[in-house]
């Protein structure tokens, strides 16, 4: 009887492990933020590097939760919906692509690729970047805080970016494509924010040298 009970134990682990294995079949559809949207900023670049530093957040962004906001202080979260990673490391990745695209400098990366001693820092916090439920109808809200910093350190400027558009439906679909144009939105105004900023110290840094 003794055997018996000693065999069973590891056919019993085997049949509860295998019983919490997520079906492949059944995950939720994943999102991201589409880098390539037009913009309307043309400048020449400048020979300079740009480093994108990991945005903050607050724990109900720093997830792969698409965010509802449904009272004062009050989050939920989209049923059968993530985005494709966490959303602050997602809002990096597109942040460095969007610069890229905008080829307003020589270079964009983040502290691993690019040389700090010789490249602008932008820092940034995600402020809101959900769907709101708390006013008439629902809107997709992104806004975020950005600061930039010189070669040297030294802060140039810092500013908030924040933009809010009609999911134009419900469900995740609409949720999402409405988070991208709003994320499209607010980028594009960083882009220009910043490109003023680095030509106005690079001027600044050229006259002075002279």
């Amino acid at each position: 009887m003794l055997k018996k009970l000693i065999c069973a134990v590891p056919l019993l682990a085997l049949g509860a492990c295998v019983s919490v294995l997520p079906d492949s079949g059944r995950q939720p559809p994943r999102f991201r933020l589409d880098p390539d949207r037009a913009m309307s900023v043309s400048v020449t670049p400048v020979d300079t590097g740009l480093i994108i530093s990991d945005p903050t957040a607050e724990a109900v962004y720093n997830t792969f939760n698409v965010a509802i906001a449904t009272g004062p202080y009050k989050y939920e979260y989209v049923d059968g919906a993530e985005w494709a990673d966490r959303v602050p490391v997602l809002f990096r990745i597109y942040l460095e692509r969007r610069f890229e695209n905008a080829d307003i400098v020589s270079a964009v990366g983040d502290r691993t690729e690019m040389p700090v001693s010789r490249s602008y820092v932008l820092y940034s916090d995600i402020r809101a970047f959900n769907i709101d439920r708390t006013g008439a109808g629902e809107v997709a809200r992104v806004s975020f805080g950005a600061r930039l910093t010189n070669p040297r350190g030294h802060t140039l400027a810092s500013s908030v970016f924040t933009q809010e558009i009609p999911t134009g439906g419900r469900g995740a679909e609409f949720y999402a494509d409405a988070l991208n144009e709003a994320a499209a939105m607010t980028t594009e105004e960083a882009v220009r924010w910043t490109s003023g900023l680095i030509e106005e110290n690079e001027r600044r840094e050229a006259a002075q040298s002279k």
